[in-house]
């Protein structure tokens, strides 16, 4: 493969899954051997220092890349699209026009230079599916994941493990259940605690709940419930992938569910490898990556109500082989399939025009459920040419998902108060 100049644009360079995936990404052609750029433009972030050391240019903002950049013409330029204005997205489409122009596409929605790009990565199978049902082209729709940072997360030794629990007050010999997400709501889901706290009255089970950066209303319903209270510990944010890891490593399993799923899930993917298992909800009235992401229950396990959901968290917290089973498996599955290097690999190669990324129906299918309806709604998205059918057929199924997945909770919460 030649050596490429390759330009990286993301909003800025700080904490985030996006400023993330751009920085591993750029780290990845960096390690193939190609000139490996990046643009924040928006402004900096701590991410900048991560990615100098690497090896990698950085401009830090928009203005800085326009003066500096003169001389230098990048062959592709890798757009991550969350978070960037219409506009500045533009003006560097134009700039670099003569440049092959590809992008990550986050959450799915068409951007205004589609029609200047050899492609739109779409994150999961599930993601292309939603990237159809708004009106995204067929032509210009690939599947490939986030890359994973492969040398930063593995499982922290004891040593680190019992250091950390002991600085955060998280007591020896519990077992501890954990999710880390970004503070947005949409990235959580007060169900989390429902889930928790069901385990804690109704089991016999020293457990401990560990949550890094969620938003207020999660803390607060915490802080309210009585019989949870020094069962928790609550830790803002990490400003390095060292306490991040010792965090991941200190769980005995992610319980992750978020009230909009995840379009992929790089703290889901980070757990796995740091060889903790994920328990996940599907969420397929929006984004519903977390099955690929852990792969199909090799890493943890996708449950499609709460009931399952409880059940499987219980089965894990029980099953101490299992959890060191499905944490390696998982660690594999992600290596093998989503690491900075092979990830970058494969995006130069759809560039380059081979038949690959394309996205799988049947991946999605076993993530629709048993609805007949759904999987005709599904094939009505993914097979017809009309922008309209799809954009209603998709709006539709999200509803019908959406409203299932509520009466299963409300039929849930009956059983508990002993009313069926």
């Amino acid at each position: 493969m030649p050596v490429r100049k390759i330009l990286t644009v993301v909003c800025n360079l700080g904490l985030g899954g996006t400023q993330r995936a751009a920085q591993n990404f750029a780290i990845g052609y960096r390690k193939l051997g190609h000139d490996s750029r990046v643009v924040g433009v928006h402004g900096g972030g701590v991410r900048a220092e991560t990615l100098r050391g690497a090896g990698v240019h950085v401009w830090e903002s928009f203005e800085e890349l326009c003066v500096d950049s003169s001389e230098w013409m990048p062959d592709i330029v890798h757009f991550h699209s969350h978070a960037l204005r219409d506009d500045v997205r533009n003006d560097i489409a134009m700039r670099y026009r003569h440049s092959k122009l590809i992008e990550t596409n986050v959450f799915s929605y068409p951007t205004n230079i589609e029609h200047l790009l050899e492609c739109s990565f779409q994150l999961a199978n599930w993601c292309a599916f939603r990237y159809l049902s708004q009106g995204g082209r067929r032509d210009k729709c690939k599947v490939l994941g986030n890359p994973v940072d492969s040398d930063g997360f593995y499982r922290d030794d004891s040593e680190v493990v019992n250091a950390f629990k002991a600085k955060w007050n998280i007591p020896c010999g519990s077992l501890v259940v954990g999710r880390v997400g970004q503070p947005g709501t949409f990235n959580w889901s007060g169900y989390l605690i429902d889930v928790f706290s069901n385990l804690v009255e109704q089991h016999d089970l020293n457990l401990h709940l560990l949550l890094c950066g969620p938003p207020q209303p999660i803390r607060e319903r915490l802080a309210a419930d009585a019989q949870l209270a020094g069962k928790f510990t609550i830790i803002d944010r990490f400003d390095s992938d060292d306490g991040l890891r010792a965090c991941y490593s200190a769980m005995d399993v992610m319980l992750h569910i978020a009230d909009d799923g995840d379009t992929f899930g790089m703290a889901i993917a980070e757990s796995l490898m740091c060889e903790t298992p994920v328990i996940s909800l599907r969420t397929p009235w929006e984004a519903n990556s977390q099955s690929e992401v852990i792969g199909w229950d090799q890493g943890g396990a996708v449950a499609s109500t709460l009931d399952e959901l409880e059940r499987q968290v219980l089965r894990y917290l029980r099953d101490g082989s299992l959890r060191v089973s499905a944490g390696r498996a998982g660690r594999k599955h992600v290596l093998d399939n989503f690491s900075e290097k092979s990830i970058a690999e494969r995006a130069l190669r759809i560039v380059d025009g081979e038949t690959i990324g394309d996205f799988r129906l049947s991946k999605i299918f076993r993530d629709a459920g048993p609805s007949v309806l759904a999987k005709l709604l599904l094939l009505l998205v993914l097979t017809v040419n009309s922008t309209k059918v799809r954009k209603f057929a998709g709006a539709l199924l999200r509803r019908i998902y959406r409203y299932s997945f509520e009466e299963s909770g409300r039929h849930a919460q009956v059983r508990a108060l002993g009313l069926s």
